[in-house]
């Protein structure tokens, strides 16, 4: 399971690197979902891959510790089955 979020567009990039670093420091390791995306609204989509319901309001709170109001979306999402 993962945690995936998403910041506003708003949200300035010395902002994003503080709630970054926040979420790297509570032990979690936060990722672009879209690392090669220049585009502004896939490029503001993060991961946090040891997450669950459990990290989300972890993550939720961190990033609103540091930036508050910066979030578009958090969620776990559902787990994916791979058809055969």
């Amino acid at each position: 399971m993962s945690v995936v979020f998403r910041l506003k567009d708003h949200v300035k990039h010395e902002r994003v690197q503080e709630i970054l670093t926040a979420i790297e420091a509570a032990g979690l390791s936060p990722r672009p979902a879209f690392p090669s995306s220049t585009q502004g609204r896939l490029a503001s989509v993060y991961l946090v891959q040891e997450g669950g319901e459990k990290e989300l309001e972890r993550v939720r709170s961190l990033i609103e510790s540091v930036a508050p109001g910066a979030i578009e979306y958090i969620e776990v999402p559902p787990p994916r089955r791979r058809m055969a």
